[in-house]
């Protein structure tokens, strides 16, 4: 009787065992069945761009459109960069296309292989490139030029700002520009270095050091809990780049670079003439960056900043 019962359990292991390895062998057909789909789906044609742990290509999809593929991948066991790919999903998929000066997502794919996690983004593709070579290559914008980036960026970072994420890498090389040879059609990309802050604080518990140096806010030099400011203070550092093809902060070396921005010597902005002006825009010139409005906490630089008249101006793209 003994010996039939031990069977009978032996057995049981047995097939609970057995569906449990089927289960999982049909759960990895399956991921491999849709990485293979998505695969497909998508004809890389060149790489575009290349990080640490993420590089960027050039894709055409099945509808023949070119996009962007965002390929990124780590060791498991590196919890910050699992946990920032995890994070630039959610936020990308939180956005969901919701803005217009936010690079689009048009698809994606997540898997772990191996000891690895791998996210792919589908991307929508900017044939411009980035802010910082055409700046580069073209000089700084002009009075209207100037106007209108300034305007979209500003409504954009509120934008996210309203829902309680935190860019942390706001510089030229992250905002691209929709179509060739037309700096007005300016998105912002790049989420991986983002967070969410809790919707009951206004700081982050954290003191991690992130973003470009020349854009750094004082409260992250000076590792200090920070929140949403710091992306409106590299926004002003950007809006300096913009106007004059220069960072507003320099130095020999990081220490001299870092107390340049702590002093926050800015300075004095001198405006590209537009092709059809004789002379400096003398309202621009009352709008400079030294405005300090963002200090008071009950009315945000974004909403001080949209009500200038120099901003208010007619948008034309």
């Amino acid at each position: 009787m003994g010996s039939t019962i031990s069977k009978r359990k032996n057995n049981t292991d047995k097939n609970v065992k057995d569906e449990s390895v089927e289960n999982k062998r049909q759960k990895k057909n399956e991921e491999n069945d849709s990485n293979l789909e998505f695969i497909k789906k998508y004809k890389i044609i060149n790489k575009i761009g290349d990080g640490n742990f993420s590089k960027v290509f050039c894709c055409r999809g099945e509808n023949k459109k070119k996009c962007a593929m965002k390929l990124m991948c780590c060791p498991l066991k590196k919890t910050s960069h699992y946990n920032c790919f995890k994070r630039e999903l959610f936020i990308m998929k939180t956005i969901n296309n919701k803005h217009p000066y936010i690079v689009k997502i048009l698809d994606y794919h997540e898997k772990i292989w191996k000891k690895y996690y791998i996210v792919k983004l589908i991307l929508e593709y900017c044939e411009g490139g980035n802010l910082f070579e055409y700046i580069k290559i073209n000089g700084s914008c002009t009075h209207s030029e100037a106007r209108v980036i300034i305007i979209k960026l500003t409504k954009t970072i509120q934008y996210i700002n309203s829902l309680k994420i935190m860019h942390r890498d706001i510089k030229p090389e992250n905002i691209l520009l929709r179509t060739k040879d037309n700096i007005k059609s300016v998105v912002l990309s790049d989420f991986g270095l983002a967070k969410i802050t809790p919707s009951n604080q206004s700081v982050v518990k954290s003191r991690s050091v992130c973003g470009s140096d020349f854009y750094l806010a004082p409260e992250i030099i000076k590792n200090k809990e920070y929140g949403i400011k710091i992306d409106i203070w590299s926004l002003g550092v950007l809006i300096f780049f913009i106007i004059t093809g220069k960072v507003p902060f320099t130095g020999k070396n990081a220490n001299e670079l870092y107390n340049n921005i702590l002093k926050a010597n800015i300075p004095e902005l001198k405006l590209r003439l537009d092709k059809k002006k004789a002379s400096y825009d003398e309202e621009a010139k009352d709008n400079q960056i030294k405005d300090k409005s963002f200090e008071n906490e009950k009315d945000s630089f974004a909403n001080k900043k949209k009500r200038y008249t120099f901003f208010l101006k007619k948008i034309t793209n």
